[in-house]
This record gives structure tokens, sequence and C-alpha cells, in this order.
């Protein structure tokens, strides 16, 4: 096999990722050459297979062992780049079958046996103001851009969310401007994240707008969370608040039109403040909702726990030489970046280990340990 040959066969994703910025032009040109000329490497079109036997089977019977074929991780590689390319244009373009659930992001086959409701109402999200720059934008382009947008929904019916929180104390707001005293606020339980109060605030607003759809076809709520927004607007289901929702809005009449608009906090929007302040006086409440914390809101916090953990047991280990190169866990001694160059990292991490061919070598020579006289010690990086 010739070196062209073992270079499209023997690479694998660990040599991938740690590639430098300069490889990825060749690779891509590479990938780009044989999607032109659509000449595979023949490498590529073989595998290895490998039986991995079936517990609690006999080992003696052949067929207690599922095959496992490994193929060129580069070419594994170039087909996950046109697979996501594909996938892009037609989930962007609407090309499938709304029934087509099979092989699609958020889709299985049990909407078949269940065919998701959300899909048949008429619900928009609009996040257009976060084109502009908040750090280089002042208040007034905001405020003109909202009265632009307010124009365009003026026979929509407003509502204001919000969540908030302070230390522990989370809060979930509605605000009303039409109508103040319909307005809602809402304490969660201790420990709950400012995604799911936000989350919540839209709860509390689809939960009064069931009652105004008598009277309104059209709603505009109007959220400064802009990642709230993008989960609904992704349809991220895998969030329960997020599928809370669209339980929600599935009981609204077919008529019923609901739109996000996501809109920048603390400039100057009337409604905005006013939910703000709403929801902030909330957090001075005693009670809370009955509303369990969700599952995701607790990662921080075990994730907090663990690494406690694990620095405790770290710290016990004084004696090992690493824990003087890291003592506290989770710092990123590297701080790689664009343009970082990898062989300058290899060497720093080697000097910071102290393994170097001057005071290591005679571990592969099978040597004694190199003594300096002069200081009378041995040798060392330090």
């Amino acid at each position: 096999m010739s070196l062209p040959q073992v270079l499209m066969v023997c690479v694998y994703y660990q040599f991938l990722r740690h590639l430098p910025e300069s490889c990825l032009p060749t690779l891509l040109k590479l990938f780009n050459n044989i999607w032109t000329t659509g000449d595979i490497p023949p490498f590529w079109r073989e595998a290895s297979v490998v039986p991995i036997p079936k517990p609690g089977k006999d080992p003696s019977d052949p067929s207690n062992y599922r095959p496992i074929a490994l193929t060129s991780c580069l070419c594994k590689t170039l087909e996950r780049m046109v697979n996501d390319r594909l996938v892009h244009v037609v989930e962007s373009r609407n090309l499938l079958s709304n029934v087509q659930c099979g092989f699609r992001k958020d889709h299985s086959t049990l909407n078949h046996l269940c065919p998701p409701p959300w899909e048949e109402h008429n619900i928009t999200v609009d996040i257009s103001l976060t084109k502009q720059n908040k750090k280089n934008t002042s208040e007034v382009p905001y405020q003109k851009e909202f009265f632009r947008i307010k124009e365009k929904f003026s026979n929509h019916y407003a509502i204001f969310t919000d969540g908030s929180k302070l230390e522990e104390k989370v809060e979930a707001a509605a605000y009303f401007p039409e109508n103040p005293n319909r307005s809602k606020a809402t304490r969660l339980r201790d420990g709950a994240s400012v995604f799911s109060a936000e989350l919540e605030g839209k709860a509390l607003a689809l939960t009064e707008i069931k009652k105004l759809t008598k009277y309104h076809k059209n709603f505009v709520i109007y959220s400064d969370s802009l990642s709230a927004l993008q989960a609904i607007q992704s349809k991220n289901f895998k969030v329960i608040d997020v599928r809370r929702l669209y339980n929600l809005i599935r009981k609204f009449p077919p008529y019923v039109h609901i739109s996000f608009v996501w809109i920048p906090a603390h400039v100057g929007i009337g409604g905005n403040e006013n939910v703000d302040k709403l929801a902030k006086a909330a957090l001075n409440r005693t009670s809370t909702s009955g509303k369990l914390i969700c599952y995701s809101d607790l990662k921080p916090k075990i994730n907090t726990y663990i690494k406690s953990v694990w620095q405790r047991d770290w710290d016990a280990e004084g004696a090992n030489k690493l824990h003087e190169v890291l003592p506290n866990l989770g710092e990123d001694l590297h701080r790689r970046g664009e343009g970082a160059d990898r062989k300058l990292e290899t060497a720093m991490c080697r000097l910071r280990v102290g393994h170097t061919w001057l005071t290591q070598s005679y571990l592969l020579k099978n040597e004694d340990q190199p003594f300096c006289y002069a200081c009378d010690s041995l040798y060392t990086v330090r």
C-alpha cells in the first residue's frame, strides 16, 4: 500500500481533531476535489468488519455475534458534511412531506400515532431586532424599531413576558397593557433557571390568552429572552416547558394566531419595563407555584457538586507532581484560540509536567537517571 493510500485509510478522528488550522484548507481541497470529480478513493469503499459478541450468548455460535463495519474516518466526515447540507436544504425549503417522520430531527414514529398538534396552528417567531448589536446601539434606534414592529402587529392583542432571578429566588410575569388587571406573576421554586422563568412567563400569557380567544384572533407576545424564543422557534421538545407551551396552544381554536417577538431589555420600552417591575415584585412572595423544577435546571448544581468532590480528592493528592501544575481543576492552561500553535502548546505541556528529552530520555535508554553533580541533585525542568 502506497503512502497516499495509507493516509486515506489510517486517519483517525483523534488525528482530525488535532489538525492545525493551516491543514484544514488542504482537507477541504481534498473533499472538494472528490465531490467535483466523483472519483472516490477505492479504499473508502472497503470496511473492516469486527464481530462483537452479544452479551449473555454462547460465543462459540457465530450467530451470536454482531458485525460492526468500520469505514474510513475521512469518508464518514465527508458524508456528514454532505448530509448536513442536504438536510438543511430540504428542511428550510419544506421539501419533505409532513408525514415523513423517519430520520428527521425532532420526529419519530410516534408522530404517526399521535400527529403533532402544533403543526396545525399558525405560530410565528420574529427575532429580527437581534440583527443590531446591542452594545453599539443606543436606546433611541431600538425604540424606533419597536414602534415599527408595534405598527406591524397593530391588529394583535399585545402581552409582555419576563423572567427574573435574584440569588436563588426566581419569578415569572406576564403583563397585559390593554388590561393591567389581567396581568399575572408567580414565583417559581428556588433554584430554577431564568430560562425556565422566561418560558413560565409565556405559559402565564397563553393561559390568559385562552380566555380571550372569544374576543380576539391575533396575539403578540413580546419577550427579551432570545434563548426562550429560539427554543420555541426550533420546536426544541427536549425542553419540557417548550412542550408544555405547545400543548397549551393545542387547545386554542384553529383561527387563533400567536406571534412571539424578541425585544431588547432596558431600552425604555414601556411594556417591557412594566413587566420587569411586576416580575421583581413577585420575588418578595413567600409562596411558590406548584411547578416542579425542570431536571435541566439541576444540572449546574450537580456539576458544581461533582466538581467540588473531584477538587477535594485532587487536593488530597498533594504529593502528585501534576497537582502543582494544575492545582485548580477546570483551568485552561492552553487557552487555545484562532491561530494557536499546537507544536508550542505541546512543548509547554511537556515543560509543565517535566517531561523533556534531557530529563526523561534515560527511561527509553534504560540508563540511570541523570544527576547534576554541580547542583548535587537530579536533573529536572525546574
